[in-house]
């Protein structure tokens, strides 16, 4: 999992909570397992003025996860002392979770292995349950 400090653009400091916390960006990364705390995505609409002055609205999608980087490691959430992270999604990850329950899978109760796929407009992550993609137990 990507980590990475949220700056401001203008003057290039780290952004803080009024606790005095950095904020920082938690991103998947290929090769990244994680199990949803819960089978439901955040979604938080954000309304801003662009600079012609028309009010515009954006989505940030999250995750409440329990993470495993590549190698098996639990990742630990230090500032918060837990082993669940807020992690952001990009509309297309949040849109693939949202079939998947929509298709009757329980979100929470899946390992989701990251990984990355190329298509026309560029390479993307995707998630797979970690189930489908082990091959069909059978009598042979």
């Amino acid at each position: 999992m990507k980590i990475e400090q949220i700056k401001d653009k203008k003057t290039g400091k780290v952004m803080k909570t009024k606790e005095g916390l950095e904020l920082k960006e938690k991103v998947f990364e290929e090769g990244d397992e994680f199990i949803p705390q819960y089978s439901s995505i955040i979604e938080r609409p954000n309304e801003f003025k662009d600079k012609d002055g028309k009010e515009k609205t954006v989505t940030n999608y999250f995750i409440k996860a329990k993470v495993r980087d590549k190698d098996g490691n639990i990742i630990y959430n230090k500032e918060q002392d837990d082993e669940f992270h807020f992690v952001r999604l990009t509309e297309g990850q949040a849109k693939q979770l949202r079939n998947r329950l929509k298709d009757g899978v329980e979100l929470n109760q899946n390992i989701f292995v990251v990984y990355q796929y190329n298509n026309e407009y560029g390479d993307f992550l995707g998630f797979k349950s970690k189930s489908d993609l082990k091959d069909p137990i059978n009598f042979d």
